[in-house]
């Protein structure tokens, strides 16, 4: 698994959540991607940007066997779960849950669910345990 990243063979790498490094094939198309934007700037933000990411839905929904128009992207996962999160109906009587490993940006996006009569929970992790070994 090592091989498939850029990463230094002697590094233990385990915050891929934070900023994780893209595989050696996810650089190759990201820069592809790239040259073909830096070619035509105007042409490719103005025209073909858009149909290529309707392209990348369709791929992606096939895979999830979801629709292409129920998906969407986001710039990092951090907004991903802001997004969702603060789609969510919520109303009195309604919980929260988390564990008390989440990453700090999305835990305090659980912060506004008080606003809506929810309450939040943070649940023990037994992980956490193996994570102060």
């Amino acid at each position: 698994m090592k091989d498939l990243f850029l990463l230094d063979p002697g590094l233990v790498f385990l915050n891929h959540g934070s900023f994780g490094a893209c595989p050696r094939e996810v650089l190759a198309a990201q820069h592809r991607w790239q040259h073909e934007m830096e070619r035509n700037p105007v042409a490719f933000l103005g025209r073909r940007s858009a149909e290529a990411l309707w392209d990348a839905r369709r791929v992606l929904a096939g895979a999830l066997g979801a629709q292409p128009q129920d998906l969407v992207f986001v710039p990092n996962a951090t907004t991903g779960v802001n997004t969702v999160a603060r789609s969510l109906p919520l109303q009195p009587g309604d919980e929260v849950l988390a564990t008390d490993l989440e990453y700090g940006a999305c835990d305090a996006t659980c912060a506004p669910a008080r606003t809506t009569g929810a309450s939040r929970c943070r649940c023990p992790s037994t992980a956490r345990r193996w994570w102060r070994a």
